[in-house]
């Protein structure tokens, strides 16, 4: 009697635990659960197979795809071993494949997931609603697999059967979708995602369109990044927009996705030369990273790089040059004065002040690396960039000599060869 009590119980604590989604508590109660079983000699019949299902699901939860897909293994042995290739034998075979996919065994998973359809179509017929999931998941499979060739024709076939469900026939869209961008055709995994969001749109405004608004805005955020590969930067500025309005609905404006979302919207509209608007909502992207992740972020050094970069755009070359400033700031401390990307912002911050010919401060900013990259014992970065503080101070000497209309060109030409010998003239 002490068994059974014990199931009684530790099945109570599991079904519990698993309302809770917490998993991690769940665990050790479903192992206990499967081992009692194992110790009392009550491992052959469909309670046990139940539980073994339970003991998978929860080891899949917690990430640990391996120990899953032995459970769902053991679990549909022994139900085609009791009952058949039936309902539940389906059903673990789906669960194992996925696990294996999960766990990059890409062929043993197509495998299982096979026989699952087979079963499906056996007992359940080719329309029917688990049937479709079955040639979805394969479709998925064979995607994790790097065959999208196979994956497109299982998704199709699993979107003709879910035509009039409109939810899982977007699922279907986007897969197809995600499927022709493996296969290079750019175009076709555009249509399709927006034919997706067609219907995401339609189910997002009517009842319950709450539960399906983060699909919605993934997506979105999918379709305007291909379009925005594709350089049609008009759909893609839309598709950021859009999502960045869905994500501050769904959180709020204190959400690091928010302002990354703003700041690809403001990628596009610079493309589409609508400057002064992208420096708006980059400025309200930074004030959200920092607010989100602190001023010390990469986040933040890419955004205020762009924006230095569309201020300059715009001949603002204190502003452009205060961002870039504060952008070395945060990849010197990050990254080291050696890293290329610290090295390059360098460069191009002096080339912003020659070009405005600002020399001092071109020289202030070499020789301010210069010395950064000393104390760190960044040798190589010293190296090249004392050669270049070098050829700054020559090509500024020779911007001024140019703007002195009383040096003449024999006079350049000398001062030219100081440096460059016969290569002067080049």
């Amino acid at each position: 009697m002490q068994y059974f009590d014990e199931v009684s119980m530790l099945r109570g604590v599991v079904e519990e635990s698993l309302r809770d989604e917490a998993y991690a508590a769940c665990l050790p109660h479903a192992q206990r659960l499967v081992k009692l079983h194992k110790e009392n000699e009550n491992d052959k019949n469909m309670a046990f197979a139940n539980d073994l299902y339970t003991l998978g699901f929860v080891f899949g939860k917690l990430h640990r795809y391996e120990h899953a897909a032995e459970c769902y293994r053991d679990a549909a042995k022994l139900s085609a071993e009791l009952v058949g290739k039936g309902a539940f034998l389906a059903s673990c075979q789906t669960s194992l494949g996925a696990n294996l996919s999960r766990a990059g065994m890409h062929d043993k998973a197509i495998a299982a997931l096979t026989e699952a359809y087979a079963v499906r179509e056996r007992i359940l017929g080719t329309r029917h609603v688990d049937t479709a999931d079955s040639m979805y998941n394969l479709g998925n499979a064979y995607l994790d697999a790097g065959k999208p060739q196979d994956a497109l024709t299982w998704h199709a076939r699993a979107y003709e059967c879910r035509r009039e469900t409109p939810y899982a026939a977007a699922d279907s869209l986007i897969c197809m979708a995600y499927a022709y961008e493996a296969l290079e055709m750019r175009q076709e995994a555009i249509a399709y995602t927006a034919k997706a969001l067609r219907l995401r749109s339609k189910l997002a405004s009517g009842e319950n369109g709450e539960s399906i608004l983060h699909a919605y805005t993934l997506e979105l955020l999918y379709f305007a990044r291909l379009c925005d590969d594709a350089e049609d930067y008009v759909k893609a500025a839309r598709a950021f927009g859009k999502a960045a309005q869905l994500i501050q609905q769904e959180a709020s404006e204190n959400h690091m996705h928010y302002a990354i979302t703003l700041a690809k919207q403001a990628e596009a509209l610079a493309q589409l030369e609508q400057t002064q608007k992208a420096i708006s909502v980059l400025k309200r992207a930074l004030k959200l990273m920092r607010r989100n992740v602190g001023e010390e972020h990469m986040a933040c050094a890419g955004v205020l790089r762009s924006l230095a970069l569309l201020l300059k755009k715009e001949e603002a070359v204190e502003e452009a040059a205060e961002m870039m400033h504060a952008s070395l700031r945060i990849r010197e401390r990050l990254l080291g004065a050696g890293h290329y990307d610290y090295i390059s912002n360098v460069m191009w911050l002096c080339g912003l002040f020659i070009e405005a010919k600002r020399y001092d401060r071109a020289h202030e900013v070499l020789k301010d690396a210069i010395d950064s990259a000393r104390q760190r014992g960044e040798d190589t970065a010293l190296e090249q960039m004392e050669e270049l503080f070098k050829i700054y101070l020559i090509l500024s000497e020779i911007q001024r000599m140019k703007a002195d209309e009383q040096v003449s060109n024999d006079q350049l030409m000398a001062y030219l060869q100081r440096f460059f010998g016969d290569d002067a003239n080049a």
